[in-house]
C-alpha cells in the first residue's frame, strides 16, 4: 500500500474550505512527473477530486474520480476523503497503464477491427492479419502492454531482419524459406523488418490513443533501420535486352537501328546496353543516342 502524501491545504474539509474558488484545480504530486491529485473548488457545493497522469510526449490526461467530502461524510465510492482520493488516483493510473490485462495481441486485434470499421478493403485486412500472425504475434503477442520494453522490441526487430525471406507454403506444411542469398539480401531483410515494424507501431499507437496503455515511450524509442529503402537494381541479360527491343514500338526499333546501334552490330547487342536497368522508353521523342533509365537519369549511347 502506497503511503498517503500529506498536504495541509487539501487533506481536511476545513482547510479546503479556506481555498479560493477556481476553475483551475489545486494539485498535489503523488508520483512526481507521473501522477497528481487535483481538487477543483467550485463557487458553491462540494469540490471535485481529479487525477492527472502523464501519458508521454509531454502530455497529461485528466480524469474525474469523485466528489470531495466537503459537505457529506465519505462513503469510499462516490464521496471520497483526501486519502481515498489518493487511492483512487493510483488505481486509475495502473488501469490506464494496461493493468496487466491488455497484451500486444489485444492491441493488434483492436487495431485491425478499427481498420475494418473504417472500410479498409478485405485484401488489406487479410494481408495485415497474415503479417501479424506470422511475424508479430509469435514473439510479442502474449506480452502485456504495460510491460513492453524497448529492448524487447529491438531484439524482435533484429531477429526479424536476420531471418530468411518466407515463401508461400501450403497449409499444414512446415514453413519454407527462400534459399538464395546475394549481396542485397541483408538490406532487403532490414527493409522488410521496417515494414513489419510500421504495422506493429500503428497497432500500439492505436492502443495508446484509446487509453489502454499509459505511455508510448517503449516503441517511440524503437528506430527503423536506416538507409535500406531503395529500389532493387537488376540488369537485363542479352536475351532480355533483345526481347525488349523486339517488343518495342516500331518507331523506336527504327530509331535504335539507324541512330543508336554501332555500325555493323546486328547479331548481338553491345554489353553496355545490357548493363542498364529496366528501361522506360520514350517512344514519342525518340531522341537519337539517348534512353531514359528507371532512375530518371539519361544515359547516352
Amino acid at each position: 500500500m502506497a503511503r498517503t502524501v500529506r498536504d495541509a491545504a487539501l487533506e481536511s474539509r476545513t482547510a479546503r474550505g479556506k481555498l479560493d474558488p477556481s476553475g483551475q484545480p489545486y494539485y498535489r504530486a503523488l508520483e512526481p512527473g507521473l501522477l497528481h491529485l487535483g481538487y477543483r473548488k467550485p463557487l458553491t457545493g462540494a469540490g471535485k477530486w481529479l487525477a492527472r497522469h502523464y501519458v508521454g510526449n509531454g502530455s497529461y490526461r485528466l480524469h474525474k474520480i469523485g466528489v470531495a467530502d466537503d459537505l457529506s461524510d465519505a462513503d469510499g465510492a462516490v464521496i471520497l476523503s483526501y486519502k481515498q482520493a489518493q487511492v483512487a488516483a493510483r488505481k486509475l493510473m495502473v488501469e490506464q497503464a494496461g493493468g496487466g490485462v491488455g497484451t500486444v495481441a489485444d492491441a493488434v486485434e483492436a487495431y485491425i477491427r478499427a481498420l475494418e470499421a473504417e472500410g479498409r478493403s478485405p485484401s488489406a485486412i487479410t494481408d495485415m492479419r497474415c503479417t501479424a500472425n506470422a511475424l508479430i504475434l509469435p514473439a510479442l503477442g502474449p506480452i502485456e502492454l504495460a510491460k513492453l520494453s524497448t529492448p524487447q522490441l529491438e531484439r524482435w526487430r533484429n531477429e526479424l531482419a536476420r531471418r530468411p525471406a518466407r515463401v508461400r507454403t501450403r497449409e499444414g506444411e512446415p514453413q519454407r524459406y527462400r534459399a538464395h542469398r546475394d549481396d542485397d539480401t541483408p538490406r532487403a531483410r532490414r527493409a522488410s523488418a521496417n515494414r513489419v515494424r510500421t504495422v506493429l507501431l500503428a497497432a500500439l499507437n492505436h492502443a495508446f490513443r484509446a487509453g489502454h496503455v499509459g505511455s508510448d515511450l517503449a516503441w517511440r524509442r524503437l528506430p527503423p533501420f536506416k538507409g535500406v529503402s531503395r529500389a532493387r537494381l537488376r540488369y537485363l541479360s542479352v536475351a532480355e535486352a533483345k526481347r525488349l527491343i523486339n517488343g518495342a514500338d516500331p518507331s523506336f526499333d527504327r530509331c535504335y537501328r539507324r541512330r543508336c546501334s554501332p555500325a555493323g552490330v546486328t547479331a548481338s547487342w553491345p554489353s553496355w546496353w545490357c548493363r542498364t536497368s529496366i528501361l522506360i522508353l520514350a517512344h514519342s521523342a525518340c531522341v537519337p543516342g539517348r534512353v531514359m533509365a528507371a532512375s530518371g537519369s539519361t544515359t547516352c549511347i
